[in-house]
């Protein structure tokens, strides 16, 4: 499973979550990307279920309407909530795409 993780503030919380990320799951594949509001951390090949990934992406800082929606969304359906970070998006009459920040390896 992969979580993803929203961050809308600043590069410090992006960069808190990312090696928070990495002491949680040090064998997993941790990624940080700078998206166009802000960053997007994405751990990947970890083996929780999704109630678990969604505390998880709490406990990093995800953005908390993300988390809202996907509670809702888990709640209405009687599914567990899905995890979902766009990699490009259509703004303001042009595409965006997160680019990876390399550096931090």
């Amino acid at each position: 499973m992969n979580i993803g993780v929203d961050i809308d503030t600043c590069f410090w919380d992006a960069l808190r979550a990312y090696l928070n990320a990495k002491h949680l799951f040090p064998d997993a594949d941790v990624r940080l990307y700078r998206t166009r509001k802000g960053y997007h951390v994405v751990i990947r090949g970890v083996n929780v279920d999704a109630w678990t990934a969604l505390e998880i992406r709490r406990y990093l800082g995800d953005d908390p309407e993300r988390l809202y929606i996907s509670e809702v969304r888990a709640k209405i359906h009687g599914k567990p909530p899905k995890d979902i970070l766009f990699v490009r998006k259509f703004y303001g009459g042009k595409w965006h795409e997160r680019r990876e920040i390399k550096w931090l390896e």
